[in-house]
């Protein structure tokens, strides 16, 4: 099982990065401008949590530059879907931000280092001169 890199097809593996990251699909190789980047491409994933409660976690594909290797193990295809139940890696989400944006606010909020500004209940006009020193409506001001 060897990555045929004149096809750009790959075999389904192990990659490990830098840093102790690890992703288990099928990699294969991804032109963008004149880089040439590694693709993940990792399936959609369904295990049992402890409770028996069914997770799904949908399919994703991750690019990379080669030179944060550590590195890949060609694997079979069960073998990389095994690792990739075990390793679960999670798609980034706007609802995941969001959630854990609010719960940071509330924490600090919570421990006094932030304070909540509540928005004034009227609002107060501003008078409608155009110019600093021009009164168009005679009021004054």
């Amino acid at each position: 099982m060897t990555f045929n890199e004149e096809t750009g097809t790959g075999n389904w593996a192990l990659i490990d990065l830098m840093g102790h990251t690890r992703y288990a699909g099928l990699l294969s190789l991804h032109i963008f401008g004149s880089a040439s980047l590694l693709r993940v491409d990792i399936p959609e994933i369904t295990t049992q949590d402890g409770c028996g409660e069914t997770q799904t976690i949908e399919a994703q594909t991750i690019t990379f530059n080669p030179n944060a290797i550590h590195s890949i193990k060609y694997v079979s295809e069960e073998t990389a879907l095994m690792v990739a139940k075990q390793i679960k890696v999670r798609p980034i989400s706007e609802y995941d931000i969001r959630r854990d944006a609010e719960n940071l606010v509330a924490d600090l909020i919570g421990k006094g280092k932030l304070q909540r500004i509540e928005a004034p209940k009227e609002v107060v006009e501003d008078d409608d001169d155009f110019a600093p020193g021009y009164d168009d409506d005679d009021d004054g001001y």
